[in-house]
């Protein structure tokens, strides 16, 4: 795919009164003219040890956009497709008539699990999906039961339960537009562990497990990894902090870095402490903490650690524990920087979420 970040831009004069520009972003505009892409820009100011900012460079290239000095389409299609992205949606009611006009592949191909995955895997998943509705008092899962099925959820509610020891069954939460049911006996075979009972009438697309299609693709390690993978991206899909990043670099991100477990009351990272990486919380909880205080906690597509990136040469503002075993997807420095570059969107968000935090720590100190 060709991305802006990996395009010189043809550049029409730059006029004198071209202004005003920071001192970086000066820097960043002499570097482009002289034919560098946006991530060869990047990779040469960290090689020298020094940071970008990513907001700057972002401010910079819009700039330039707005003021029609750019003449390669791509960059115009990229702020077109932003500007749509951001337009409010249509009136309540339409995705109904919508969907009942949508076959189940269009809208696995649209899921971003499927857009980053090998198109063999995606057309084999399409290929046993259906669309089905389910009425109030549908039981979609029943916990002990070896059923394989995956669901997506298109519309409606349905809710969660479990057996716990010494408390009976117990509701857990509730599951929207968007939810995953399944994973984990579809990808492991394993045995369901709570009941979910459609609460709202709702529609799904659901993958009907065959093991003669599927067992000669999915052996045990390439179904743990797809599994995995699978709860980043829907961690990612679900963050407030990502929602307006566009799906390519969405897609980037679920595939940075390492995903590992945490087990409950493990740190993370330290206050005062040197750090050369950032977290993303993909399912379970994170404490965070300075001092003797807490400060808030973190769940699933919320980011943590970013801070000493950008702001504080490398020393932690807080310490960060596992509140529970906890899933966490770990992404180094020179990895982060390097997906920054080449996702030029996805680094400004970062930024402004780092700045967003330092500021309020500033303020609290």
């Amino acid at each position: 795919m060709l991305r802006i970040e990996s395009q010189p831009m043809t550049l029409k004069p730059v006029p004198v009164d071209f202004g005003p520009l920071s001192e970086a972003q000066t820097v960043y505009l002499k570097m482009l003219k002289e034919g560098q892409t946006i991530t060869q820009c990047v990779d040469d100011l960290l090689a020298e040890g020094r940071l970008v900012s990513f907001t700057e460079m972002y401010d910079l290239v819009e700039k330039l956009h707005r003021a029609s000095l750019i003449q390669n389409p791509l960059f115009k299609n990229f702020f077109q497709k932003l500007s749509d992205h951001a337009k409010p949606g249509g009136k309540p009611g339409m995705l109904t008539s919508l969907f009942k006009k949508e076959k189940p592949d269009e809208y696995l191909r649209r899921h971003p699990f499927f857009r980053s995955q090998n198109p063999v895997i995606t057309a084999l998943f399409c290929q046993h999906a259906e669309v089905i509705e389910a009425k109030p008092g549908t039981m979609i899962c029943q916990a002990g039961h070896l059923e394989r099925d995956l669901f997506f959820m298109i519309d409606g509610e349905a809710a969660i339960y479990k057996n716990i020891e010494g408390q009976g069954r117990r509701l857990l939460g509730f599951l929207g537009k968007g939810a995953v049911i399944g994973e984990v006996g579809f990808f492991m075979g394993e045995l369901r562990t709570a009941d979910v009972v459609v609460t709202k009438a709702a529609k799904f697309v659901a993958i009907r497990y065959d093991e003669a299609a599927f067992g000669r693709i999915i052996n045990k390690d390439i179904a743990r990894n797809l599994q995995i993978r699978f709860r980043v991206v829907h961690a990612l899909a679900k963050s407030p902090f990502l929602k307006n990043i566009p799906e390519e670099a969405l897609d980037s991100l679920a595939f940075a870095g390492q995903v590992r477990d945490a087990k409950e009351f493990d740190v993370l990272c330290r206050e005062n402490e040197l750090g050369d990486r950032c977290f993303v919380v993909i399912n379970g909880s994170v404490v965070i903490s300075r001092g003797t205080k807490n400060v808030g906690v973190l769940g699933p597509g919320e980011v943590f650690g970013e801070i000493a990136l950008f702001f504080t040469e490398g020393r932690r503002t807080a310490t960060a524990m596992a509140q529970r075993d906890t899933m966490i997807l770990e992404i180094k420095a020179q990895d982060f920087y390097k997906l920054l570059g080449r996702n030029l969107l996805l680094g400004k968000e970062f930024e402004k979420l780092a700045l967003e935090r330092a500021g309020k720590i500033k303020q609290a100190a």
